[in-house]
């Protein structure tokens, strides 16, 4: 008997991980349009980053338009951790239909697929190890 998280976790859709985007892969890509050298972009964005550490420390939340936002957040005992909030519009792009395609999605033939669905498809491929509610 296999409970109902395996079953799904095994046959949900799941996006295929590229790799990151540090900053100084970012300053290579945005080199390529840009009148100003990786290098130059590179410095940019690590004295961004600097200056956005420094807006949390003074307790500022911060925006980046289009992406996210981060604000510090103190908890109880005085830990400061960080809240990220994803902006909309990104979320929106996100979900764009067709989008997600086959070769960037594992067990993409499930992508509409609820719960229910999954845990189905586990007993078909399973029969001698159904799910258990």
């Amino acid at each position: 008997m296999t409970s109902r998280l395996k079953a799904i976790n095994a046959y949900r859709p799941q996006i295929i991980k590229q790799g990151e985007l540090d900053l100084k892969a970012l300053a290579a890509l945005v080199s390529k349009h840009s009148t100003f050298s990786e290098g130059e972009i590179y410095g940019i964005f690590t004295d961004a980053v600097a200056e956005m550490v420094e807006g949390l420390k003074e307790g500022y939340s911060v925006r980046l338009d289009g992406l996210l936002m981060v604000t510090p957040n103190m908890k109880v005992g005085g830990k400061v951790n960080l809240r990220v909030l994803a902006d909309r519009t990104v979320g929106n792009t996100l979900n764009t239909p067709g989008l997600w395609t086959s070769s960037k999605v594992r067990n993409w033939e499930h992508i509409h697929k609820d719960s229910d669905g999954l845990v189905a498809v586990w007993d078909e491929a399973h029969p001698d190890d159904p799910v258990t509610e």
